[in-house]
């Protein structure tokens, strides 16, 4: 189980390095989405956020351009 587990988030990490671009979608504060988004912007790569309107932002991504 936990080599499956390895393997998973090994394809997580591949796919969220070498994709050109990436939507995340912050409405529900998805822990997980927030990691993944922090190493998007460690690679310094092209993310695309949005969230539902209305959606209150925590303070260290809301200065980031968000679709709403």
């Amino acid at each position: 189980m936990e080599a499956m587990r390895e393997d998973i988030l090994k394809k997580i990490i591949q796919s969220l390095v070498t994709s050109p671009i990436v939507l995340a979608d912050l409405t529900d504060h998805n822990p997980n989405v927030f990691w993944e988004l922090g190493v998007r912007q460690s690679f310094k790569h092209n993310t695309i956020t949005i969230a539902e309107e209305g959606t209150k932002l925590p303070f260290d991504v809301s200065p980031k351009a968000t679709i709403f």
